[in-house]
């Protein structure tokens, strides 16, 4: 499951977009029911190419994060038991 909150923060450590962007965004989005993603990209505040970078980013640190058997959003590792 893609989790846009951690998209957009990729996409604003990055420096991809700003705070200010994401803020005009948010307003926007609550005027028009359209996603912040989508008037985003619209408005050309990232390509395609850069949120297709974001998404590869957080998919590889979600599929880390499986493969560590750390717990979803809780950060902490889950070892599994010794036999």
């Amino acid at each position: 499951m893609i989790d846009h909150h951690s998209i957009i923060s990729l996409l604003l450590e990055t420096g991809t977009i700003t705070k200010r962007d994401y803020s005009a965004a948010l307003h926007e989005s609550k005027e028009t029911g359209k996603s912040p993603h989508e008037i985003l990209l619209l408005g050309g505040k990232f390509t395609v190419d850069e949120l297709v970078q974001a998404l590869t980013i957080h998919l590889d640190i979600t599929l880390l994060k499986e493969a560590l058997g750390m717990e979803r959003g809780g950060g902490e590792l889950k070892l599994p038991s010794r036999p």
